[in-house]
């Protein structure tokens, strides 16, 4: 086999094991770990995160966070993204009596998640 014909065998296994080298990270480094990855801005939003509290209304974490970037289904999920990433995203997840859990997910980076 010549290397004109695996390329894209090479090409899809390179991906494959980029892939999995940035979700092992991602899981990994949380907790502690998270925050130890994350840079000045970061930290300034993640105080901002730790002000939210179990029960808050929709209206009070967007008073706190801004508008989400994303709505989420139903409004029940709404996502921030952090420097304009998709890929680097708050979300705070509601219940009908308010807000009970947020997440943080910077691909490749940290996975940074709190119950309210």
């Amino acid at each position: 086999m010549t290397l004109r014909k695996a390329w894209p065998a090479l090409l899809v296994v390179a991906v494959l094991a980029l892939g999995g080298a940035a979700a092992v990270r991602t899981v990994v480094n949380s907790g502690l770990a998270a925050v130890a990855q994350m840079n000045a801005d970061e930290r300034v939003l993640l105080t901002k995160l730790e002000m939210l509290r179990n029960g808050m209304s929709p209206t009070e974490v967007v008073a706190l966070l801004g508008e989400p970037d994303e709505s989420g289904p139903f409004g029940f999920r709404p996502k921030w993204y952090v420097g304009g990433n998709p890929l680097n995203a708050v979300v705070v997840y509601f219940l009908p009596d308010g807000a009970h859990r947020v997440a943080w997910l910077s691909v490749g980076r940290f996975n940074y998640e709190r119950n309210l």
